[in-house]
């Protein structure tokens, strides 16, 4: 190390000293120099050790919301299997209810109306028949007047009940066959393409559900792949520091 000074006056046979400046060479300038390096080198690996940790962080956190949204697309593929299963279900019940009553009950029920109209209809036949012999009987007999209007008075009863029955009877067989019976065929019609809808609703759903699941792990994916770049990125710049 050399230290260079300017400069010695001699006044007068006398030597003044007077300091014009110093200048520092040689290895005290380099040692200055090496130490200021080696300082930016200790901050640039602190930064960047820093800045490492951070995305390790990140890392962390993001692998943990993928696993979390991969066990999210398990359940909600549960969930909707469930559903749709339950759809296929119900579909299924009421498919069923319409096919016993459109092949067995409305059938049925509409041939019990007729075989109670046809019974009705004998029996007024039948009443309208015996009011007649007792009309007939009774204008051959000589009986008082009081027993044979009793006699034919309640065979008139009879008769007028018969025929009041049968008409109640055709009325309630034009009900059954007009009104009632296309109306509860029409209401499990309607149920049956309720339940359809619910099935085609429960797969779209399902499908909907599935997708948003994927697309929120293909995300978290994405930033994971992306905070590994540039972890790998601060490796590389580490090393060529």
């Amino acid at each position: 190390m050399r230290t260079i000074c300017a400069g010695y006056v001699i006044v007068a046979g006398i030597a003044a000293f007077a300091w014009t400046g110093c200048k520092v060479t040689g290895s005290a300038a380099t040692a200055g120099g090496g130490e200021a390096a080696e300082s930016g080198g200790s901050s640039a690996r602190e930064e960047n050790a820093s800045e490492r940790s951070s995305l390790e962080r990140k890392l962390a956190i993001a692998e943990l919301s993928l696993k979390h949204a991969r066990m999210e697309l398990e359940a909600e593929q549960t969930s909707s299997k469930v559903s749709v299963e339950l759809a296929h279900g119900e579909l299924g019940v009421v498919e069923a209810e319409h096919a016993q009553f459109y092949e067995l009950d409305m059938p049925n029920r509409i041939a019990r109306g007729e075989l109670s109209l046809q019974r009705a209809r004998d029996s007024a036949e039948e009443a309208r028949e015996a009011l007649q012999q007792l009309l007939f009987m009774y204008e051959e007999q000589d009986l008082q007047d009081a027993t044979k209007e009793f006699v034919i008075s309640r065979g008139e009863r009879r008769a007028e009940q018969a025929k009041a029955s049968l008409a109640i009877q055709k009325l309630e067989l034009e009900s059954l066959k007009k009104h009632e019976v296309p109306r509860e065929l029409r209401g499990l019609e309607l149920e049956v393409t309720r339940k359809t809808s619910s099935v085609h609703e429960a797969k779209s759903s399902a499908e909907a559900g599935r997708l948003q699941k994927e697309i929120a792990i293909m995300k978290v994916e994405s930033e994971i792949a992306d905070l590994k770049d540039q972890v790998a990125k601060l490796d590389e710049e580490g090393q060529d520091g």
